[in-house]
């Protein structure tokens, strides 16, 4: 499991209970972990709170830059150091599982926070909105050195100010994942959540967003209260750069799109809209291959072929989903400034 320091919080809450679980992911973040951390000691706020930390065996300076704010900040942090790596969503679920807060507040190792008001906005939005599951808010994409991007928002984001589960689809967002504070299902859950870790080794934003959705509709409040790191390339130090490695990512997001489907049905009892998210995947193989005739991309579009049992809609539903990666490419320009 790791090692646990400090299992004691100092803030205060009328009732004596904590009110927000802030969970923070780290692997290899001593470039900015500090900058992370910091912002959420900014926060403004008249509740009692705990931090957890879930370090995925970092091999750079990240853990011992952990202890010294443990040091410094005497029982507010919770930090679990892995002995070995665990990978992104295993970490994340079992820190969901350690949250003791009425609402849980998510922050990558790599993101930030700016607006000191943010935690307490949304703590008193979802006090006042019991009908809401979660909600988020606008970001700012910034490049590694934490400089704004030309991208105002990555396209599978959605700017709805309510998200339901019709505008899921299987690739959409209601927030990023460090703008969400949600309230705690893990506290009483429903149903067994380690698809959260089941479904992918690395990425479980859908699958959050789906089970949460499940539950319930999303409010986005429009005001810019925290940054999200991107940087696509290699060894960048984020989940995204170490995704865009991967050779046969659309094979893999096939795999993951079919035991969301799986789980939606069979445990949720939804229609999440992910069997279109995997013709969308299968046309994304077809398209790949057509503009790179390799052995992996033969691989992978003729797997999911198989793997679906030949079904015609699939080649039927090619035009369709040329013209919606053109229709998509169209939003991302305008994503732009």
């Amino acid at each position: 499991m790791g090692q646990d320091v400090n299992v004691t919080s100092t803030k205060t809450y009328p009732d004596g209970g904590i009110a927000v679980s802030i969970i923070i992911l780290s692997y290899n973040h001593e470039r900015y972990i500090r900058q992370t951390i910091e912002s959420v000691l900014m926060q403004k706020v008249n509740f009692f709170y705990e931090i957890l930390v879930g370090d995925d065996a970092s091999s750079d300076a990240t853990p011992q830059i952990l202890k010294e704010y443990s040091q410094n900040y005497p029982g507010l942090f919770r930090i679990f150091f892995r002995e070995k790596n665990l990978g992104a969503t295993r970490n994340s679920y079992e820190m969901l599982t350690f949250a003791k807060g009425k609402y849980i507040a998510n922050l990558d190792g790599d993101d930030f926070w700016t607006d000191g008001n943010k935690l307490q906005m949304q703590v008193d939005f979802l006090e006042s909105h019991p009908e809401y599951i979660a909600c988020s808010h606008r970001e700012l994409l910034v490049d590694e050195n934490g400089k704004p991007t030309s991208l105002k928002r990555p396209f599978f984001v959605s700017n709805k100010k309510v998200f339901t589960l019709r505008d899921f689809k299987g690739i959409y967002l209601p927030g990023g994942t460090s703008s969400l504070v949600k309230r705690n299902i893990f506290l009483k859950p429903e149903h067994d959540y380690s698809i959260l870790y089941k479904a992918h080794p690395m990425i479980s934003d859908l699958t959050s967003a789906m089970i949460f959705l499940s539950h319930g509709n999303f409010y986005r409040i429009d005001r810019i209260m925290g940054c999200y790191r991107r940087v696509l390339k290699k060894g960048g130090g984020n989940i995204l750069s170490l995704y865009i490695a991967n050779v046969e990512h659309i094979y893999d997001d096939y795999s993951y799109a079919s035991k969301l489907c799986e789980y939606a049905k069979n445990v949720l009892r939804i229609d999440a809209g992910l069997d279109g998210r995997k013709k969308m995947i299968f046309a994304n193989a077809v398209c790949s291959f057509m503009t790179r005739p390799n052995g992996v991309n033969y691989k992978v579009m003729s797997a999911i072929f198989r793997e679906e049992g030949r079904p015609l809609s699939y080649i039927l539903y090619l035009p369709v989903a040329i013209l919606k990666k053109i229709w998509m490419k169209l939003k991302l320009s305008c994503h732009r400034d």
